[in-house]
Formats: structure tokens, sequence, C-alpha cells
């Protein structure tokens, strides 16, 4: 056997090999499912405002599971109009959240959000969203509550800041009123449902007066009755709205004292008007000693206006346990009441990142299969070229055993430039597939 058979035998063992190995790489590589990240940004209305306090949230997500990038820094750009751009840095904490503020100029638009990590996007949009667009997803509840009521004096039951949560300490609001008409002085009395009474209290001109009341369980009832002279009198019974595991939130002269009934790391937090969002963050919680957790969000509402602070557990504010408390004191004849928006996604970054990383994967696996059909080309054809110089040695040992010409003439009639040019644009495709595969490797 000659030499360069040698070599093409060589070369034929090898290919299967080969093909295998590049194949597995691009399947485990650039093939594989990997993490990739994304940004998503809630906000409320974007339509005028001057101040926009937005919620970025960047992940790690791979299939359906994804983690927060902690401490990692992301660029965030707005576009207003068509030369302006606002531009900030900001680092995500421990949870991959970041909470950067805009002050947008009058009369801004439509606005161009864009994340990105490193100069790679890894969300952007376009969004304008109106106020009353962000208003339809509003939630509140307050007013005097629907009940049982007899009696001369009609008395009305609220609770104090629109809903009750347990365990905290809250008060009821009780009007007493006769043919529509304010009534003073009238003695008013909680009744317990273990059949105990809370000392009275008396109606003020304005036929208000304030009850203490502690909610320790999550379905209540309640009955006030309200006496007056003259032997007048009238009471209410109904069901208090109680909201199961909701986290408290008071004004207090250092700012917004925040309370947990459970331990938790955290309480997601944002002020706002029934004008837009003025300010949100992420409060860190400490134990109370009592199985709860406390912690101070430091900010002092509008006085000029309405406020409420909205407080979850939950990032987005999307929890049925989401509440808006009020952070004013109405003026009778007035209640409180509470009042909260979820957060509104301007952008998902997820799913554009995700055609990405499909794109590439097909790519991969589209490459490893032209490398496997290249593969298969150059061995059918370095067979061929083998075949083709096996008989030539033959052709040789004949000769040199006195074969006659013409039998000679009829084994080198085929010619090996066919198999020749097969074996090049094989190498060629082989070597293409491979560049590929090694560019998408790199673009990992």
């Amino acid at each position: 056997m000659s030499s360069r058979r040698r070599r093409l035998q060589a070369l034929l063992y090898a290919l299967p090999v080969l093909a295998v190995a590049v194949v597995g790489i691009a399947v485990l590589g650039p093939g594989a499912d990997r993490p990739y990240r994304a940004a998503r940004v809630y906000a409320g209305p974007t339509q005028g405002v001057e101040s926009l306090p937005m919620h970025v949230v960047v992940v790690d997500r791979i299939g359906e599971v994804e983690v927060g990038v902690a401490g990692h820094e992301v660029d965030v750009s707005l576009r207003v109009g068509a030369d302006k751009v606002l531009h900030k840095r900001v680092t995500t904490d421990a949870r991959g959240h970041a909470w950067p503020t805009f002050a947008l100029p009058k009369h801004a638009g439509a606005l161009k959000v864009s994340v990105q990590d490193g100069g790679r996007d890894i969300g952007s949009a376009r969004v304008d969203l109106s106020r009353s667009a962000w208003l339809a997803k509003a939630r509140g509840r307050g007013g005097f509550l629907k009940g049982k009521r007899a009696g001369t004096l009609r008395v009305d039951v609220s609770p104090a800041r629109g809903v009750l949560a347990v365990p905290f300490p809250d008060h009821l609001v009780v009007q007493v009123s006769e043919a529509s008409r304010a009534v003073a002085g009238a003695r008013v009395t909680l009744s317990k449902e273990d059949g105990g009474s809370q000392k009275p209290v008396t109606t003020d001109a304005h036929g208000r007066a304030q009850l203490p009341y502690l909610a320790l369980e999550h379905a209540l009832s309640v009955k006030v009755v309200a006496t007056a002279e003259e032997g007048r009198s009238g009471w209410f019974w109904g069901a208090l709205p109680v909201v199961p595991g909701a986290l408290d939130a008071r004004l207090t002269e250092a700012g917004i004292r925040l309370e947990s009934a459970i331990l938790r790391d955290v309480a997601y937090v944002a002020l706002l008007t029934q004008a837009g969002r003025l300010d949100h963050a992420a409060i860190t919680l400490e134990p109370d000693g009592r199985g709860g957790a406390v912690g101070l969000w430091k900010i002092k509402p509008p006085k000029e206006q309405r406020s409420w602070c909205m407080v979850s557990s939950e990032s987005d504010f999307n929890a049925p346990a989401t509440v808006g408390w009020p952070m004013y004191v109405p003026s009778a004849p007035a209640l409180a009441d509470t009042f909260a928006v979820p957060d509104v996604e301007l952008l998902d970054g997820a799913p554009a990142r995700y055609l990405v990383q499909k794109g590439r994967r097909l790519r991969a696996r589209y490459f490893a299969g032209a490398f496997v059909i290249a593969a298969a080309l150059l061995a059918l054809g370095l067979m061929a070229l083998d075949s083709r110089l096996a008989s030539r040695d033959l052709l040789r040992h004949l000769a040199a055993a006195g074969a006659s010409d013409e039998e000679l003439a009829q084994l080198t009639s085929k010619s090996l430039w066919p198999f020749i040019v097969l074996i090049a644009l094989a190498s060629v495709l082989l070597g293409f597939a491979l560049l590929a595969l090694l560019i998408l490797a790199q673009g990992m």
C-alpha cells in the first residue's frame, strides 16, 4: 500500500470521530439551552408627568426559571422626542431590582425606553401610558359599609382608613344621623362577638365618633349601637373589610413606618396620588421581637394633595394583599379610602432575548448538520479516491505481470478529477461550517 493511501485511510478513520466531536461540542456549546439576560421596566403614567419613577428588574432566565441579577450595573435610557436622551447607570440590589427616577420635560409625549448591559440591549420598547389607562387598573376601598340597620337613629360604620388588616390596631368611624341630620352627643357602643362591649364614646358636632378596633381574624362582623336623648336609638350590624396578609403603613414624624405581621426581609412601597406615582423603593425590614418585622421609609408625603402609600410583599404590587394606605386625614364629612395601582409593565425584554437565544441554538444545530453532511461527502470522496488509487496500484502490478494493453486501457478509463473536485468542495463546506460554529461559540 502506498503512503498516499495510508494517509487517505487515516483521514477516513478520523472523519467520523471528528464529526461526532464537532456535533457534541455544537449541541453542548452554542446549541445548548443557556441562561439569557433580560430586563423588565415598570412605572406609572408617562404622559403629563414631570417625574417618572421607574422600577427596573434584571434577570437571568432559562426555560421557565429566572433569577434576579444582584449587584450588577446596567444603563437605563429614555429617548424623548427625536434628539433628547436621558441616561442613568444603576446598580441592582440583592434581588435584581433598581429604582431610577427621571425628570421629564413638559409635554414629553411618547418615550423610547431601553436597558443595556455592557452595550448589549436586554430590553427596549416605545411607551406612551396615559393617566386614564393607568387609573383603569386602580383599586380601592372605603366609605360606609353595607349592613343591617334598625331604630330611629341611622348608624353608619366605616374603617377609619378604608380597610382593616390583622393584627394592626385601628379605628372605626361611626356616623349617627336622624332624618339626614347629624346627631351630636349620642353615645356609641361597640358590641363584641363574645357578648362584651367597649367603653362608649360620644359623637361630635358632625355626628361622628371613632371607636378603637383591633382585627384579629379575617372574617369579622360588628354591631354598633347608638343612643341619644329621649330614648332614641339605632344600631348597625355588618361585616368588616379585612385584607388578609396586608402589610401596614402609617405616617410618623420620621417618615412612613412599615410593619408586617410575620417575618419578612423587604417591603415594596410606592407613594402615589391620583395623578401618578411620586416615588417608590424597596425597604429592608427588621425583626420586631414579636414574630413580625418593621421598617421605615424616610419620605414625606405632600401636604397639598391626597396621597397614599402602597405597600406589598410583591415588587409589582399585584398581590391581593397589596394596600394603598391613606397618608392624609380627611375633613368631615369625607372619609379616608385606600388607593392602589399595580405596576404597569412598560417593557419586557425576555421574549426578544429568548428569540435571540433560540436563533443562536438553531443556527448552531444547522451548522452542525452542515458539518456532518460535509464530512459524509468528504468521506465518500475519499473512499472513491482510495478505490481509484487502489485500482492504479493494481494496474502497475498487472503491467508488471505482462497484461495486454486492451485490458489495461479498460481499467484506466475512469478519471480521478470528479472525486478530487468533490473532496475539495466538501472540505470547503466543512471549513465554513466549523468556522460558523466557532463564531457562534465566541458570541455566547
